[in-house]
């Protein structure tokens, strides 16, 4: 398994970008789009799919965390 930890968020057209970076010193950065559940990947295409399907279930399960969304996104294990 391959920890993943929120490096940042940026604002690219009104949309977020994040970027997050591995244990193995790997990243991977995608941005939302307008659309619900629509993300462009910006680099790391190889890891990707994977991050953004965890990214998503952290999402759903922000209301678990006491932090919200910002605290369930911001590690991810893939």
């Amino acid at each position: 398994m391959t920890t993943y930890t929120l490096a940042a968020t940026t604002e690219h057209n009104g949309n977020t970008c994040y970027t997050y970076r591995s244990d193995r010193d790997t990243t991977v950065s995608f941005r939302a789009t307008n659309e619900a559940f629509s993300y462009v990947v910006l680099d790391g295409a190889n890891e990707a799919a994977a991050v953004l399907e965890a990214f998503v279930r952290a999402g759903f399960r922000q209301h678990s965390f006491a932090g919200g969304f910002a605290e369930a996104i911001a590690t991810l294990t893939v």
